[in-house]
Parts: C-alpha cells; sequence; structure tokens
C-alpha cells in the first residue's frame, strides 16, 4: 500500500510539474520574439538613409522573430492599432524558423485589417517550411504571391511603388496593386 502511495503522488507531481513547464515555456517563447510594428525612421535598415523624408515616414516593418505560435498572436493582433498613419507595412520573416495555425491565422487577420484601412501589405524573407504551412492555409492566396519578395529591396520598390500610385490618384485596391 505505501508503494502505491508514492507511486501515485510521483505521477501527480510529474503531470504538475509538466504542466508548470509547458505555460514557462510558451511566456518565454512569446516574451522572446514580441513583434512591434515600426516606422522605417525607427528601424535599423541603411537603405532607409536613400528615401526621402515624406516616404520613409508612410513605411512600417514588422519584423518578428522566433517561432510563430499560439503564444504571439495576441500580440500580432494588438499591433494593427500600429498601423493608422502607414500606407504600406513590410512584415519580414527571416527570423521566424516556423509557424503554426493560429501564426498563420493571426497573420492572415492582420493583412486583412490592413487592407480594410488602405495599408499594402508585403512578405519578405520566408524559409521554406514556413512558405508551406502559408501556403497549405491557403494565407498566400489571401496575401497575395504578388506581395511576397524574397528581399527588403524589393519590398521596398514595391512598396514605393504603392505609395507613388496614389499619391497619382489612382485608387488602388491595396492587395492588387
Amino acid at each position: 500500500m505505501f508503494l502505491l502511495t508514492v507511486w501515485e503522488d510521483l505521477l501527480v507531481a510529474v503531470g504538475v510539474g509538466l504542466a508548470i513547464a509547458f505555460f514557462l515555456f510558451v511566456r518565454d517563447m512569446s516574451e522572446m520574439g514580441k513583434p512591434q510594428v515600426q516606422g522605417l525612421d525607427e528601424s535599423q535598415r541603411p537603405t532607409k538613409a536613400l528615401l526621402p523624408d515624406h516616404l520613409r515616414k508612410q513605411i512600417a516593418v514588422l519584423e518578428p522573430q522566433g517561432p510563430m505560435f499560439f503564444g504571439i498572436a495576441d500580440t500580432m493582433y494588438r499591433q494593427i492599432d500600429n498601423l493608422a498613419n502607414y500606407t504600406v507595412l513590410i512584415v519580414s520573416l527571416r527570423d521566424v524558423p516556423m509557424i503554426d495555425l493560429s501564426g498563420a491565422f493571426a497573420l492572415e487577420d492582420m493583412v486583412t485589417l490592413a487592407y480594410k484601412r488602405g495599408t499594402k501589405v508585403l512578405i519578405k524573407g520566408m524559409n521554406p517550411a514556413v512558405r508551406r504551412t502559408l501556403t497549405e492555409l491557403n494565407v498566400i492566396d489571401h496575401i497575395g504571391e504578388e506581395n511576397i519578395t524574397e528581399d527588403f529591396d524589393s519590398a521596398l520598390e514595391k512598396g514605393i511603388d504603392y505609395i507613388g500610385e496614389q499619391f497619382l490618384g489612382r485608387d488602388l485596391d491595396p492587395k492588387k496593386a
């Protein structure tokens, strides 16, 4: 009877320990790569010096680091409010090694809300695993293949073209343009 009681208590203790470790892991992972929308002026991009001031103020950059999973989805949603003053958002997925279902749908929701506000979203620098996940979940179709680039300079060029088209008075769909 004594061994049965000890065995049962050990099983409960291990289960509780694993649950606590899981929640601490999720907390630490979501703290690690909290993405924040920054204006191109505040970013550390060397190419920003080549752009006129009025263009830099219309381009935002979002650079999440680490895996995009359910622990970071809420942070992504909160970044939507920071897009109010920007015409173009460049999302760099270069430092995202993997993305899960909730991370992919958080990205898709952020893109949808940005489009509704007239902000063009450009995605740059996905690794093959992230691209495969986003393709399988049809997020790439929603974003638009034409809005995906391999490097920052290409994304910046597309963003400047979009700003120029808007300046010329052409009513453009941010997803298509």
